[in-house]
Formats: C-alpha cells, structure tokens, sequence
C-alpha cells in the first residue's frame, strides 16, 4: 500500500485533479489507516463554480489523449488532436487588398498553410510575423488573430488569447470562429454567463455554423447538463457529419444521462462511418469497459491501437486502455504491465504516463483499477 501511495502520488504532480490516482491513494491510505477527509476524493462535494469547471475542464482536455495542450511543451502531435477538437483549421485565404498583397498577407497565407500540414512551431512563428509586417486587408488581420490567439489559449496565455480574439472580433464580427474561441476563454476564467453569452453572439452572425453548437455542447458537458450537450451535438452533427469528435462526445453523453440504447448504438454509427480513425474505437472500447464487456472492449482497443501504429506518432492511450482492461478481465498483471511498459516506451511524456503509473501499483496490489467513461473534449 506504500508503494501505491507513492507512485500515485508521482502521478499527481502530472496532474493534481487526476481522479484515478486520487481514488486508488484514498483506498492505499484506508488501508494504512491513515485516510483523512481532505485525502478523500469521494467526501469532496460537486463544484459547478470556477475551480470545479476547470478541474472538470481540464480533464476532458487530458482523456483525449496526450498532454495537456496548454503546456507549452506540448508535442505536435497533441496539438493536433486539440487543434482540431478546439476548432476546424481554416483553409489559406486569399489576400484580399485592391494593390496586391503585402508582404504580411503573404506571411499570413504561409503560416494557414503550415497549420493544414500541422507543422505548429511554423505556424505560429510565421503568424506573428504576418502580424508585425502589417496585413492589407481587415479579414485577414482577423483571421491572423484568430490563430495567434488560438495558440496562445493552447499554451496557456488566457489573457493574451483574449486581447487577440477580442481584436478579431472588433475587425470582423462576424468571424464566428473567434466568438466560439472567445466563449471558450470566458469558461476558463469561470465566467459561464458571459460564455453563452458569446455562443449567442456566434449563432446571431452564422446560425449554421456546427462549431458554436460542437463548444456549446462541451461547456454544457462540462456543467453535467447532458441532455443538453447532447441536443447540442446532435445540431452539430445535423450541420456537418465529417467531424469525429461531434459523434463521440453524443455518444458519451448520451451514455451520462443514462441512454444506454442510444449511446451504442451511436458508436455503432460513428464506427462505420469512420472507420479509419482510431478514436471512435477506444472509447467505445472504454463504454464496453465500463459495463464489463471485457473481451468485445480488448477487441475495440486493439483495433485503435492497429490505427494508431499506422501513424508517425502514436497515441498510446488504447495500449493503457487495453492493460487496464486485461487486468479487470483476467487478472492478468504480466499483459498489463506489457501494456503500460510498452505506452512508456513509445512516448514516457504522454498523459498515459499517469495511467500507467497509477495503474501498475493497483494491480501489483491484486486490485481493480477501476474505470470510468472518459470524455474527448
């Protein structure tokens, strides 16, 4: 039990608001009889204020898989899946100015395109050069400040991310990618009045916009109004059917708000419709995990780890799900602990490093890990 407590808490100075590793050292510490109240997660009460949104935030942001994308030492890789969670990435405009374009509007183009091929340290470098070098025309000083802001939210400057985004909007009201983005901001700051506020704003210049209704659902999310997010989604759906994680995030809160029936069935959907993508395959693995499907979950996470393997970078998140699952299924410690090594192995800076970690001393300890149905935000 010592040893679970310490490397719980290695996992904890990853991420203090870490909910499995919280519960596994609470469960370490009854055992040494030395559980107080403030160690014990299951006596802290539900917040719906600012801290609480944000943990609750900030642990979505992390079950996507990978680190958190607002440390600046995020890999590429992250950001891409939290790029594109955050927003769609815009197509390069073209420069707009009667006289041609300026040597900023060129730089602007340069820096859109770096970001279609997800080369981020590109793109945000030749943004802000876009910015200094002056860009002709309002729709483009818009755009460029948009996605400097973008990445600034990603790296954690909340204010700077705001003062940019602010910016957009006075030059192009009606960019609702940046409204969107902006409602973002304000949820961070703890301030939900003032982020359906903005949604509002959003919907007023471009009702059909999937985005705003995509963000709306996660604010939603977030504050445990499923039912909510789920209308929400499924409007995101209704008005662009290509993007992924509008299907998942249904699904997941259709399964919060107790609609077992709807929830696989909308997997089943989402994995035929994408069935190269490794994402809607480990969480519907983690669903069928959580109601003890033991063997058709190893199935799903074994298939997501097969797409994964295929790409340069691999998230590793479908290998921990599968040691997890191979432990509670079987009992099985040398498949988990293959699993974990493995995840270590191929990116030891992954937030399934905390997995891993936390996961090892459960089932060294002949116990459960435990589960829960995690949330791509």
């Amino acid at each position: 039990y010592e040893l679970v407590v310490a490397d719980c808490d290695a996992a904890l100075k990853l991420d203090a608001h870490y909910i499995k590793a919280l519960n596994r050292r609470a469960t370490a510490l009854e055992a040494l009889e030395r559980l107080h109240r403030r160690d014990d997660p299951r006596q802290v009460p539900k917040r719906r204020g600012r801290n609480g949104g944000r943990a609750r935030a900030q642990k979505a942001l992390h079950d996507q898989g990978g680190r958190d994308p607002r440390d600046a030492r995020a890999p590429a890789a992250v950001l891409h899946i939290h790029f594109c969670v955050l927003c769609r990435v815009p197509a390069p405009c073209a420069a707009g100015a009667a006289g041609g374009a300026s040597t900023g509007d060129n730089t602007l183009i340069l820096a859109l395109q770096a970001l279609q091929a997800a080369d981020y340290a590109h793109s945000v470098s030749l943004v802000n050069e876009a910015i200094e070098q002056g860009i002709s025309w309002d729709a483009g000083k818009a755009e460029a400040f948009n996605l400097r802001g973008t990445f600034k939210f990603l790296t954690g400057d909340i204010v700077g991310a705001k003062d940019d985004l602010q910016k957009s909007i006075d030059l192009l009201p009606s960019l609702t990618q940046s409204w969107v983005k902006i409602a973002s901001v304000w949820m961070e700051q703890g301030d939900p009045a003032k982020t359906f506020e903005c949604f509002e704003e959003a919907i007023k210049h471009n009702p059909n916009d999937p985005d705003i209704y995509y963000h709306r659902g996660q604010v939603l999310f977030i504050m445990n109004d499923f039912a909510g997010a789920a209308e929400n989604y499924t409007k995101s759906t209704d008005l662009d059917d290509q993007f992924v994680f509008s299907h998942i995030q249904l699904a997941v809160a259709q399964y919060k708000s107790g609609n077992l029936a709807n929830s696989m069935a909308t997997f089943r959907r989402t994995l035929k419709a994408f069935p190269q993508r490794s994402e809607p395959q480990n969480y519907y693995g983690e669903l069928l995990l959580d109601q003890q499907r033991f063997q058709d979950a190893v199935e799903k996470f074994d298939r997501a780890i097969e797409l994964e393997r295929e790409k340069t970078t691999m998230n590793v998140l479908p290998l921990v799900n599968k040691g997890l699952a191979m432990y509670q299924w079987k009992q099985d410690i040398a498949a988990a602990e293959r699993c974990c090594h493995e995840a270590l192995r191929i990116d030891p800076e992954c937030e399934a490093r905390r997995d891993a970690r936390a996961a090892q001393p459960a089932a060294g300890q002949g116990r459960p890990g435990g589960g829960d149905v995690r949330a791509p935000h």
